[in-house]
């Protein structure tokens, strides 16, 4: 049983060092209980789900059903709507009582990892579930008895300049339409707009596709933008982390014909997001640390897709049918003859050189407002526009009439599993006849 749990996911180094890591976050607690409860933070919580309540999205009727019962176990006839979500009166001395419970000799420690195979001699009855139980080591345990020094380098966060504050629904600046509009069109890129008619809630989504035709050019140029992108989300981690408290949202995706960038959440601070996520993609950097941490990560990513047979199939299948597609097997080869930092950084720069940007704004933002995105990604990264058009989708090789047979033997020795996947190619259908198929399945 606990009210209170923290996870926190670790490298490698990190799992040899967990107890360092433990003792980090006891210091944070133990500073939190010195400086006592703040009512600028207690604030800024009660505005972030103030804001989630009033605008929440509708949620599946199961769940909400099941919650609004557990509420009734817990709280009063006129709080059971909003109990558990929102902060009303400000009680230091009920915050001080609960913080000052987080001490070290009332926590418990759970190490999960696969370096852990061997080390464990009980089993739990139920799934026969590997385990072992042992007492915190006696110098740590000692330690955190005692009144232990702070970590002068933590802190309690700034003023969180992620949360919305103005809802005002935008007036139009342009003629409604049904579906969105391309409003600007230059070699360097283009950009579609649509205004909110419909739902009316001061909410934007935006997605911008940064396209170049380096990615596709070799095996290995792809697995290195793999690795930029991967390593641009963890850079992006800490600075978006309080954009993510005040409920805004961003995703960055390694498409196959470039990096796929999406935000949404209110629309007052959204732009503040985009233009950090454009910022750090323009001075993109990585550390030899990352930069191996990220490559050993994304080795386990392949080798886990290239054992599982539904996802072999699945790849295999995409091989066939996708002309100059490069398999999951040339990008493991790629990755595993080595890559240098050197050579991320040097296809960084050449990525970001020459593009064409495509962005697609939505929601409670006027059109000359949406404008300003595209124009902050093309100032910000000053790259010169493709020397010709790319088409933005892959061609499909057109199968030959008949039934056709490929088998692949498994990679995993150990998994008796197997995959059938059978493949129905339609060709080119209207929408109405898409829409059908995928009714049908």
């Amino acid at each position: 049983y606990s009210v209170f749990s923290i996870s926190i996911t670790l490298t490698d180094e990190g799992y040899e060092h967990f107890y360092e890591v433990a003792h980090t976050v006891f210091q944070y607690l133990k500073m939190l209980q010195k400086l006592g409860p703040e009512k600028r933070i207690f604030e800024e919580i009660q505005k972030i789900e103030d804001n989630e309540f009033h605008y929440q999205e509708q949620t599946d009727p199961v769940e909400y059903v099941e919650n609004m019962c557990e509420n009734m176990q817990l709280y009063p006839l006129q709080d059971f709507l909003t109990g558990d979500q929102l902060l009303f009166e400000y009680k230091p001395e009920v915050i001080a009582e609960a913080l000052n419970q987080l001490v070290p000799p009332k926590a418990n420690l759970v190490l999960l990892s696969g370096a852990n195979e061997g080390k464990c001699d009980l089993k739990e009855k139920w799934f026969g579930t590997q385990y072992s139980m042992e007492d915190v080591e006696n110098s740590w345990a000692e330690l955190w008895k005692t009144n232990f020094e702070l970590n002068p380098d933590l802190h309690l966060p700034a003023e969180n300049k992620y949360i919305a504050t103005d809802f005002m629904l935008k007036a139009f600046d342009c003629p409604e339409t049904e579906y969105p509009v391309k409003i600007v069109n230059t070699p360097q890129g283009c950009l579609w707009y649509k205004k909110d008619n419909k739902f009316k809630i001061p909410k934007a989504y935006i997605r911008f596709h940064l396209i170049s035709p380096l990615i596709q050019k070799s095996a290995a140029n792809v697995v290195l933008f793999d690795i930029f992108v991967n390593i641009l989300t963890h850079n992006l981690a800490e600075p978006a982390y309080e954009a993510d408290v005040a409920q805004l949202e961003y995703k960055l995706v390694a498409g196959e014909h470039g990096l796929i960038i999406r935000v949404k959440g209110f629309n007052h601070k959204l732009p503040l997001l985009f233009q950090l996520i454009i910022d750090y993609l323009a001075e993109f950097s990585s550390t030899p640390a990352v930069f191996t941490m990220i490559t050993e990560q994304l080795k386990k990513t392949y080798f886990n897709i290239l054992i599982k047979p539904e996802t072999l199939a699945k790849d295999v299948r995409l091989l066939i049918l996708e002309y100059a597609r490069w398999s999951m097997i040339d990008k493991y080869r790629a990755l595993m003859d080595g890559l240098s930092l050197e050579s991320l950084l040097s296809f960084v720069k050449e990525f970001k050189s020459q593009l064409f940007v495509e962005g697609l704004v939505q929601g409670n933002v006027t059109s000359t407002e949406s404008m300003d995105f595209l124009k902050y990604v093309v100032d910000k990264l000053n790259f010169m526009p493709l020397e010709q058009e790319m088409p933005v989708q892959f061609q499909v090789v057109e199968l030959p009439s008949g039934h056709h047979l490929c088998k692949v033997r498994a990679l995993n020795k150990g998994d008796a599993n197997s995959e059938v996947t059978v493949y129905y190619q339609s060709g080119t259908r209207s929408l109405r006849e898409y829409t059908l198929m995928e009714l049908l399945v």
